[in-house]
């Protein structure tokens, strides 16, 4: 734990800490079905830790105040909850992506504590990685890189996601309809590059990599070498075209002499034949996963 802290907020820091993990552990967990009700709650009370040891480094008192007096119930202080941390932090930047993710799950949180709902966990995954990504951000600014979650924890082992929509939720189970409509609600209202931010939503494409290559073994290094990169061809696009649409890029594929494109130019032209099928928010949902799934090409 970080030295000059009292001994009270560094079981604070550590409380932070643990919950984030439990939150991980109990998400991975292949038997368990309260997944995202478990890891929300957990991510929460761990965020929510996280601010107030920022707070007590910053020489403030995270507690509500009655007329210039601390609150106090049970004997013990009145700490500031979630949303109050983050007006206290970001201030007025009220659009800051990780900010976004955190008011999304803050209702989120309240609706779902009691309920199982794991009909949903697979549409708002997304929304979970990065609620743990951006923990580690700002772990690293306030504390340093040698707090960070990344450094114990690794890739869990993945299924194909699951096809299951929303709606699909709403059908099998008719209580979720409220927290469903929440869920399209918020994401509507906001911006789409808010949207398309790694920040609020993090999606990633899972591709197979031939034992032969020898970053194969260092998955690491696959990520972060552009040196294992390749040129994309029209059939990939294609493939993620059909990933992301469900449509046909096929079509405009051929109507081009061009045989391999970049990454920039194939995702402007996705975007076009996209507005033809999709509002503007599927466009810009289906844009961000077009260009992850050509990133994840270009680096196979």
């Amino acid at each position: 734990m970080p030295r000059g802290l009292p001994k009270a907020v560094k079981k604070c820091l550590e409380k932070s800490v643990d919950s984030a993990l439990l939150a991980v552990e109990t998400y991975n967990k292949p038997a368990v079905k309260f997944k995202s009700g478990g890891y929300i709650v957990l991510m929460v009370i761990s965020w929510t830790s996280l601010f107030h040891v920022i707070f007590f480094k910053q020489k403030k008192k995270p507690f509500y105040k009655t007329n210039n007096r601390f609150n106090k119930k049970d004997g013990d202080f009145c700490y500031w909850e979630l949303s109050t941390c983050l007006k206290e932090y970001f201030k007025a930047d009220t659009n800051n992506p990780i900010r976004k993710n955190l008011d999304f799950f803050i209702p989120l949180r309240n609706m779902i504590e009691h309920k199982s709902i794991p009909e949903i966990d697979s549409d708002i995954f997304a929304e979970c990685q990065s609620l743990l990504l951006n923990y580690d951000k700002i772990m690293e600014k306030e504390f340093g890189e040698e707090y960070c979650l990344r450094e114990c924890l690794s890739f869990a082992l993945q299924f194909y996601p699951s096809s299951k929509s929303l709606n699909n939720a709403v059908v099998a189970n008719p209580t979720t309809k409220p927290i469903v409509d929440f869920i399209k609600t918020y994401r509507s209202a906001i911006s789409t590059d808010i949207l398309n931010s790694g920040e609020y939503s993090f999606k990633a494409f899972l591709t197979q990599v031939e034992n032969s290559q020898p970053v194969a073994r260092n998955y690491l290094n696959f990520f972060v070498n552009s040196a294992n990169a390749r040129a994309i061809t029209w059939s990939d696009a294609g493939a993620c075209a059909v990933a992301a649409l469900l449509g046909d890029f096929a079509g405009f594929a051929y109507g081009s002499t061009a045989s391999v494109w970049s990454i920039s130019a194939m995702k402007t032209a996705f975007k076009s034949i996209a507005k033809k099928a999709l509002g503007p928010v599927g466009v810009a949902i289906a844009v961000a996963e077009f260009g992850i799934c050509l990133t994840g090409v270009y680096l196979s």
